[in-house]
């Protein structure tokens, strides 16, 4: 399209985007909240790109860990595809997990202790057994409850990083 144009080429790394998301502020200016002090933990959960990185100045940061498998958005849609959700799976899981119980099923955590790295497979695997019982059993799918008790599982990832990071305090 560059050379179909006459315009110049830029390139631009969408995951530094993200990271920068962190400073936009409304185009009215109204509750522009206080810019990001370094050094910060920067989560990136996309739906191709689930990735912890260690921010220490602008362009400068340190990949602590990522995802060793599918990342957070496509584990969302994934699951929801399993429990009959539409797709995007993000949003329709969110919605209907307002309404369920977050601790109805015991689903592992995704990251992998003893590092900055995590895993959605065994998290998804967990959720594809669990339907696999119900509907074995002819129950039918509690899916407000298999969406709330995801979700619990995959929000624990922030908090259990949090922790870990305040040695670069």
């Amino acid at each position: 399209m560059s050379l179909a144009t006459g315009l110049p080429l830029i390139g631009v790394n969408h995951l530094e985007s993200h990271i920068y998301s962190a400073w936009l502020a409304p185009e009215d200016g109204e509750g522009v909240p206080p810019a990001p002090e370094f050094p910060l933990l920067a989560l990136l959960v996309s739906g191709g790109h689930t990735e912890l990185n260690l921010v220490t100045g602008h362009l400068q940061y340190e990949r602590l860990g990522a995802t060793l498998d599918d990342a957070a958005g496509e584990a969302f849609d994934k699951v929801a595809r399993l429990i009959g959700l539409p797709y995007p799976g993000g949003p329709s899981i969110q919605e209907v997990a307002q309404d369920g119980d977050p601790a109805a099923f015991k689903f592992p955590r995704s990251w992998l202790n003893g590092t900055w790295n995590f895993s959605f497979s065994g998290l998804k695997t967990a959720v594809l057994r669990t339907v696999q019982v119900l509907k074995e059993q002819n129950n039918d799918l509690p899916v407000a409850d298999l969406a709330a008790s995801f979700q619990n599982a995959e929000r624990e990832i922030p908090g259990t990083f949090k922790k870990r990071a305040r040695k670069f305090e």
